[in-house]
C-alpha cells in the first residue's frame, strides 16, 4: 500500500487516468460533460510534486 501512495505513483496514475477519461469520452463510454467534471477530481487526487503536496504552476516538471 505504501507504494501506491507515493508521489511518483500518483503522478503516473494521473497521466494514465487522464488519458483513460479522454478515451472513454471520445468513444462514448462517458459523456463529455462528465469528463469535464472528472478532470479536476483527478488533479486533486493525483497531480502532486515530489513531496506529495499539490503541484503548483511554479513547480518544475
Amino acid at each position: 500500500m505504501r507504494r501506491v501512495l507515493t508521489p511518483a505513483f500518483r503522478r503516473w496514475a494521473y497521466g494514465v487516468t487522464a488519458a483513460a477519461v479522454a478515451v472513454a469520452a471520445s468513444v462514448g463510454w462517458i459523456d463529455p460533460e462528465t469528463a469535464v467534471v472528472i478532470g479536476p477530481l483527478l488533479m486533486a487526487l493525483f497531480y502532486v510534486n515530489d513531496d506529495g503536496a499539490p503541484r503548483e504552476e511554479t513547480d518544475e516538471p
